[in-house]
């Protein structure tokens, strides 16, 4: 506990009992404060990790409602290319989510990438 030269002035004035009450209070109010710190870097923390659980659960909402559209037909690789596709799409403005029918959207994926296959 680092006290300016002001600071160590006064302590000197008090008597040992109140140096001690006065200690332990600024020890006490240095400990809030750490925890206040570390309370906030927490929650920064968990704010920054929100972003990929939004993606990862995004992901998983539509690849599981094509895996239950059409059972066993894909691999993961084409579920992965088509989400990867459809959200650049999206943020580039071609596609709006709300309201999007993903099976069409697949559909046309599919047609599409199968059309340059052959």
């Amino acid at each position: 506990m680092e006290l300016s030269p002001q600071e160590k002035q006064r302590m000197d004035r008090l008597s040992q009992d109140d140096q001690l009450k006065l200690k332990a209070i600024m020890q006490m109010m240095a400990k809030e404060r750490d925890a206040a710190e570390k309370d906030a870097k927490k929650a920064k923390g968990m704010m920054e990790d929100d972003g990929p659980k939004i993606v990862n659960s995004l992901y998983t909402l539509i690849t599981n409602h094509l895996k239950q559209t059409y059972p066993d037909v894909y691999d993961e690789a084409t579920y992965r290319s088509f989400y990867n596709e459809l959200m650049d799409n999206a943020d580039a403005g071609r596609v709006e989510l709300d309201g999007l029918d993903v099976v069409d959207e697949f559909d046309n994926f599919i047609s599409v990438n199968t059309d340059n296959v052959d």
